[in-house]
This record gives structure tokens, C-alpha cells and sequence, in this order.
């Protein structure tokens, strides 16, 4: 510290205008809390779990000595998992830069923050001496589904951000309203105030909005139209989103103008950087994201060499050196090209498939494409394969299905609406097939390049399970294993379906599967339905000292489930019990 010399001192020597004080800084208390990491479950009004965030490695540091009070914390990982089924991203949040050894995840937490405030009130403001944010570089990953289901999370009740205002043109009022009392708050003083510079890694994708009502009427030609273009170019990939950093020295603000002129600053920056995301927009086939590819590549052929040459001394290193830039070389300008193909290609189909209007095709290309993600060129080769021959079955049969359906539905004038999304089908799918076997090949080519890489970042969990009484309890992983099968069995066929619980018979791979509506026979490793048999076609159902067996209407036997267990009998036993309760209390409600 330091103290001002008394007058007479002063007058005698400009130079020596301060003496040093002593004071006592030792840290008098220090206190550390440690936590493995928690995790938050978001769940929505519909009883759905949106998101779950997860932070692991928390640390909690605060020490205080007779001048500073200083506070400290770090998260090692952070993770924002979406757990919307139908999610084109598994995960929103996560480290761009995924650490390889355990020291690098202690030396580079996700999140470090950290203040020390002076104790001395007598300055007349809140006084820091230091206070610093760091964020490490993170990906940001969110799909239209995900945005509108965030939205109608928002609306909380009494919020301010929830009301509505109804605009007036011309106000009757003619009485002038008193100005309001600005509240005055303490200042705050900082010394230096840091907020390190950070990035994030922004990828959006359009989506066909499964987990929300859509509003917005198809009958509107401009509408459609205006669907089906947003629908191939409103993609943006990996776009390299920066913000510099922000200091202030010496500053004395409010509360009020420090968090106006924080968000000024990332506004800026943001708007600053447009040209990038539009840059990285699929359509274009991802420029930015190809060219630092494609420059990362050059630069390891001069650096693995240098680096080879400079860390040892052995002549050999210098040829390893050479291989390995070479070697990255070679596969970031594969990675780029065909990951930029691949996104020409995708976005193309995506239009295509808005402009066919029928959300059945629709919905089972999504769940194929979100099942069978190329990981390898063979597979890529044998995933495309699959899906234009699945288009062109698609288009061929919709020609005749699409007449009758809509007849069935609308009569006369169905028909012919019909006939229409027939031909609109056979002109598209097949081309949607085209595209998307392209696509799929060149995303596997692209995939290749990194198959060796290690294993990439998983959610951290399934989504929970919540039953039909709205309760809320302790996560199961079976149950949510369970309602995993059910949304991805058939491509997604019975994905609108209520799981109620399901049961592993003792062959192998076979499950029985129980919703409100059906009871099914699943193989649990390929997801398909070997039968089902719906509930209204149910008679009686009897337990048996093997199993339980099903009478369907009429007196026709039915499957037979082996169930040799009788905790597991009757557990399968009372779950079907619950589910032609409810059953029959809706048919009885509909009759």
C-alpha cells in the first residue's frame, strides 16, 4: 500500500512524493468446496425433457486476508445434451477442442472466473482490484426444432419477457406521466476488468419442427415456396464466430451501464462477422470452413517437419516429420472437398423434400439419415444406396397410394389432391434419392479421414422417461432405453406412440414392447417389429405358468410370450393391465 507524505515532505522532494506503507497481506482464511459435477434436467409444459446440462470438475475457491476478499471458480467440462427426439444435433453446447490427456483438461478448464475485491469501504463504491471471465473455445450446435421448443420453454408465466403489449396508433391519453425515479445503486470500481477473448463455433440447421406445433399454414403458396428455399439455404456449418477481448481499467460504472456496455461490445463483434456465417452457409458447400481445412493442411507440411527437426536430434525424425504433414496434408484437402460437397448435395436434397409434401416420407428420411450416419465410404456407399432406392419406391408408389389416401380422407376433392402429390412425389423423390446418395457418399469419404481419430463426444444420457401421470421421477435408464426403442423402431414409425414399459425375453435380442395402443415384438439390436397386434383387437389375455398368452377377437389365438420368470410374468402382466384400462376408457369416451 501506499500512503501519501505529510505536506512538508512533499515540498522538500517532488520525486519522493510516496512512502511505502507496510500492511499485512497474509491470507488469514481460505476455503475450497469440490464437486465431481451435477447435472440439470430442462422439461418442458408437454412433460418432455428438452435438455440436460452437465458440468463436471467443479471447483470453488474463496480466500480472504486483511485487504482483499477473493473469489474463484473453474468448471473442467461443460455439456448441453438435446434431448428433443427427432434432434438433428445430440448435442447444443460442448468443448470445440476435446483434450487428449487428463493435465490438458486441469490446465485448460472450459470455465474460469475469478474476482478479488478490496474490503476498505470507505472509497464509497464496490472496489475490485481484479476480476477476469475465460471461456475456452466452444460449439454451438441447434436446430429450428430445438430454437421453437427453447421459445415456448421461455414463456413462464408472469415473466416479463412473457407479456403482451397491444400497440396503440394514437394514444387518447392527453396527461403527460411523471418521469420515473431513476434507483440509485452503488457504483462499482475496477481496477482491471478482463473478460478474455473467446469463440464459438456456430452450426443451424431448418428442420421440419417435430416437437412443436406448427402454425404456419401450407396452403399459403408463397408460404411453401418460401419453406422450401429457406429449407436448402438455411443451413450454417461450423461458422468460426470470434469475439475479442474486453478490458476496462480504472472504471467506475453502474451496474446498469457495465452489463449496456458488455452487450454492446459482443454485438458488435457479432455483427462484425456476418460475412462468416454467411461464409459457412451449406448451400454455398461451406467456403470458410474449406479453406481452413485446406490452409491447416498446408501448415503441417512446413510445421511437422520443423517440429521433427527441432525436438530431436535424431536425423530420422526429420523424414517422420515429412510423412505426417504430408499425411495431414493429404487428408484435411479430402476432409474439406468432400465435406463441402456433401453439404451442397445435402442441402439440395433438403429443399427437395419440403417442396414434396408428405410428412410421412418426410419424417422416415429423418430418422433413416439420423440412424445411419456414414462413419466410413463403404458405408456411406451402402447408406445412399438405401435411401435412393427407398425414394424411388417412394415416388413410383405414391402415384397410386396418394389418390386413394386423400379420396379416403376427402373424398372427391381428396382425389385429386392426391394425384397431384403423386406427381409432385414422382417428379422429386427420385431426384431426393440422386442427391441424397451423393451426399451420403461423400459425408462417408469424408469420414474416413477421421476414423482414427478416437471417438467423438456422445450425449451423456438418454432422454427421461416420463409417464402419462405427469409425475416426475428419479431418471431410469431402463425406462429410458425403453422409450429410445419405441421412437427409433421401423424408421420412426411408431414415434407419436406412448411407451408404458417393455420386457427382454430369454431369447436373445427380443423384447416385447408395450404402449397404450399396441403390443409389439421387437429385435432390439436391428429396431424392427417382428409383430404387433393393436389393443382393440385384443380379446382376453391369460397368464400361464410359461408365459402369457392372447386371444384376439373372435376366439383366434394369438401370440404367445415365454415368460418363464414370474416376477417378470406378472410385472408384464400388470403393464398390460394399465394399458387396456386406459384403453378402454378412451374408446368408452369416444363411443
Amino acid at each position: 500500500m501506499y500512503k501519501q507524505r505529510s505536506t512538508t515532505e512533499s515540498a522538500s522532494s517532488v520525486t519522493e512524493g510516496f512512502e511505502v506503507k507496510d500492511q499485512d497481506t497474509d491470507i488469514t482464511f481460505r476455503a475450497q468446496l469440490k464437486l465431481a459435477g451435477f447435472g440439470i434436467s430442462l422439461i418442458n409444459s408437454q412433460l418432455s425433457e428438452l435438455a440436460y446440462i452437465t458440468f463436471r470438475d467443479l471447483t470453488l475457491r474463496y480466500s480472504e486476508s486483511p485487504l482483499y476478499q477473493t473469489v474463484s471458480a473453474s468448471i473442467k467440462w461443460i455439456q448441453i445434451d438435446n434431448q428433443l427426439y427427432g434432434g438433428i444435433f445430440p448435442m447444443i453446447i460442448y468443448p470445440s477442442v476435446v483434450p487428449k490427456q487428463h493435465a490438458e483438461t486441469e490446465a485448460h478448464p472450459s470455465l474460469h472466473a475469478q474476482i478479488t475485491r478490496v474490503k476498505d469501504d470507505s472509497y464509497g463504491v464496490l472496489y475490485f482490484k481484479y476480476a477476469t471471465l475465460l471461456l475456452q473455445q466452444m460449439t454451438l450446435e441447434i436446430d429450428e426444432d430445438f430454437v421453437y421448443a427453447l421459445l415456448d420453454f421461455s414463456k413462464v408465466p408472469g415473466a416479463s419477457w412473457s407479456e403482451t403489449h397491444e400497440g396503440t396508433l394514437c394514444d387518447e391519453s392527453l396527461d403527460i406521466p411523471e418521469p420515473k425515479q431513476l434507483q440509485q445503486g452503488q457504483d462499482i470500481y475496477f481496477e482491471l476488468l478482463n473478460i478474455q477473448p473467446m469463440q464459438l463455433d456456430l452450426s443451424f440447421v431448418r428442420t421440419e419442427r417435430v416437437n412443436v406445433e406448427d402454425k404456419t399454414s401450407s396452403r399459403n403458396p408463397l408460404m411453401f415456396f418460401l419453406n422450401v428455399l429457406t429449407m436448402a439455404i438455411g443451413n450454417i456449418n461450423d461458422a468460426p464466430v470470434r469475439f475479442n477481448a474486453l478490458m476496462l481499467e480504472n472504471a467506475r460504472v453502474s451496474m446498469a451501464v457495465l452489463t449496456q456496455n458488455i452487450s454492446a461490445h459482443y454485438s458488435q463483434e457479432a455483427l462484425y462477422q456476418v460475412h462468416k456465417i454467411l461464409g459457412s452457409a451449406d448451400f454455398l458447400g461451406n467456403p470458410v470452413g474449406l479453406f481452413n481445412n485446406l490452409s491447416s493442411g498446408v501448415a503441417d507440411i512446413f510445421y511437422e517437419p520443423y517440429q521433427g527437426f527441432i525436438m530431436s536430434d535424431k536425423p530420422e525424425q526429420l523424414g517422420i516429420g515429412i510423412a505426417k504433414g504430408a499425411t495431414s496434408f493429404v487428408k484435411k484437402s479430402v476432409f474439406g472437398v468432400s465435406d463441402s460437397f456433401s453439404k451442397v448435395t445435402g442441402s439440395i436434397s433438403k429443399g427437395l423434400v419440403a417442396a414434396t409434401m408428405d410428412k410421412q416420407f418426410q419424417d422416415r428420411r429423418r430418422m433413416t439419415r439420423s440412424r445411419n450416419r456414414p462413419k466410413h465410404a463403404l458405408y456411406g456407399v451402402t447408406a445412399g444406396a438405401n435411401s435412393f432406392v427407398s425414394s424411388l419406391a417412394s415416388g413410383v408408389g405414391g402415384l397410386a397410394r396418394k389418390p386413394l389416401e386423400g379420396a379416403e380422407q376427402e373424398g372427391f376433392a381428396g382425389f385429386f389432391k392426391g394425384v397431384g402429390k403423386g406427381v409432385l412425389g414422382l417428379a422429386t423423390k427420385p431426384a431426393i434419392g440422386v442427391f441424397d446418395l451423393a451426399s451420403n457418399v461423400s459425408e462417408g469419404i469424408r469420414n474416413t479421414t477421421t476414423v482414427f481419430d478416437g471417438e467423438g463426444l456422445e450425449r451423456v444420457r438418454l432422454t427421461r422417461f416420463i409417464p402419462a401421470d405427469g409425475i416426475v421421477r428419479p431418471y431410469n435408464q431402463r425406462e429410458a432405453l425403453g422409450q429410445f426403442w419405441l421412437k427409433q423402431l421401423d424408421s420412426g414409425k411408431y414415434f407419436d406412440e406412448q411407451y408404458i414399459a417393455h420386457l427382454e425375453l430369454p431369447r436373445e435380442d427380443v423384447v416385447v414392447m408395450l404402449t397404450y395402443s399396441r403390443i409389439m415384438l421387437v429385435r432390439a439390436k436391428k429396431l424392427t417389429s417382428e409383430w404387433d397386434v393393436p389393443l382393440r383387437d385384443v380379446q382376453t389375455i391369460s397368464k400361464e405358468r410359461t408365459g402369457l398368452s392372447l386371444t384376439l377377437r373372435g376366439g383366434t389365438n394369438g401370440p404367445f410370450l415365454p415368460v418363464a420368470e414370474e416376477s417378470s410374468r406378472n410385472f408384464l402382466y400388470q403393464k398390460i393391465g394399465v394399458a387396456v384400462g386406459e384403453f378402454n376408457k378412451k374408446y368408452k369416451a369416444t363411443e
